[in-house]
């Protein structure tokens, strides 16, 4: 057994990249935005690979194991590598700019969904709530009235004054020469305390409706706030981040695989003769030299 060195041809690969950042007018409206991370995901979507494959004429599966996306350093940029075997150099240049259009247009159509469900379901929890307000607002004004619009802590207050007043005069009655006028100022009394009764469960009734209306709208305004955010969400995520390819680059490398392999002798032979008229074919159709 002998060993051999085996050189396969060389073959070119052209590594092409694209550094990759936020337009700086997106910067603050997305600061929560974990662009890089993002990014890197949605590069290797299927339907994104699609979308730049196709028009190039390439394979989304072959796309796939030639990319790469790098973070540069600890910044909000990322640079797209593309490397690929005798690959076009315009070609390369469109795949690694089409790249992060195409992935940003995925996330975008990604949040906008979830932005768009968000709304819609604060939009529904709002609805509710304003008939919820509209509810109570109308137990309220009902209450109101069956008790001839007069708030019924309004007249207990004023049963209360004319209580008071009747139990004063009654003080100041003679027993004697005022007996009539004092049953007839008990039976008052007793009427009115009568009402007071009712006019008291009547005003802690009117005032629970009024709690509830008020915890109502309270409500009401808190899922208003939270719809109003849903809805600026969903702008937002209609309106970008956008991105900006900054500079591209393409970088040319001859890779040849050397393979070690232990061969019998008349195998040697058959490699070292198959070199052998490979170099003397060589040798006969080089161009002869010049007399000059």
């Amino acid at each position: 057994m002998v060993a051999v060195v085996i050189v396969s041809p060389a073959i070119t690969y052209y590594r092409t990249t694209s550094v990759v950042g936020l337009d700086p007018a997106s910067q603050a409206a997305n600061d929560r935005v974990d662009f890089v991370a993002d990014m890197r995901a949605a590069v290797s979507q299927p339907s994104v690979l699609d979308n730049v494959a196709d028009p190039l004429g390439l394979d989304g599966d072959d796309l796939d194991d030639d990319l790469s996306v790098e973070r540069i350093d600890d910044s909000n940029l990322i640079r797209i590598v593309y490397e690929a075997e005798d690959r076009d150099p315009e070609t390369a240049k469109r795949v690694v700019e089409s790249v992060p259009a195409y992935a940003l247009q995925f996330l975008r159509a990604g949040k906008l969904s979830a932005a768009e469900r968000a709304s819609t379901s604060a939009q529904e929890v709002f609805d509710v709530a304003v008939k919820n307000v509209s509810k109570h607002r109308q137990r309220l004004n009902d209450a109101l009235t069956a008790n001839d619009f007069i708030r019924p802590d309004a007249e207990l207050d004023s049963i209360r004054r004319e209580l008071d007043g009747a139990r004063i005069a009654l003080l100041g009655l003679d027993p004697v020469l005022d007996a009539d006028q004092i049953d007839a100022t008990n039976t008052i009394i007793d009427t009115l305390e009568t009402q007071l009764e009712a006019s008291a469960e009547d005003a802690v009734a009117f005032g629970d409706l009024e709690d509830e209306l008020e915890f109502a709208l309270e409500d009401c305004q808190t899922v208003a706030s939270e719809l109003h955010d849903a809805k600026r969400e969903v702008v937002a995520a209609s309106a970008g981040p956008s991105v900006t390819v900054q500079t591209v680059e393409a970088e040319r490398s001859d890779k040849r695989l050397v393979v070690l392999k232990s061969v019998g002798l008349p195998l040697l032979v058959g490699v070292v003769t198959a070199a052998a008229i490979s170099w003397l074919r060589g040798r006969r159709t080089a161009p002869a030299a010049s007399d000059d």
